[in-house]
């Protein structure tokens, strides 16, 4: 259940930073961080430095990840 509100406003605007997931979500930085490194060890998530500044990590989802949707969102 846990990953589903990440999923969610990631399958909405994919590419979002650490900080601003946490925002849209609602939860602390530590809570995302650690969410985060799961998704990405199952695969569903990759987290990427952002090209024009690279003191920021994008998360963005993974093919499995956005496959997701259809089954989930049903």
């Amino acid at each position: 259940l846990g990953m589903w509100y990440f999923l969610r406003a990631l399958w909405l605007e994919d590419g979002l930073t650490q900080r601003e997931l946490s925002q849209r979500i609602g939860t602390m930085e530590p809570t995302t961080l650690s969410a985060l490194a799961t998704m990405e060890r199952s695969g569903l998530v990759t987290r990427e430095r952002d090209p024009q500044d690279r003191r920021k990590l994008c998360v963005r989802l993974t093919e499995r990840g956005r496959s997701l949707q259809s089954k989930l969102i049903p």
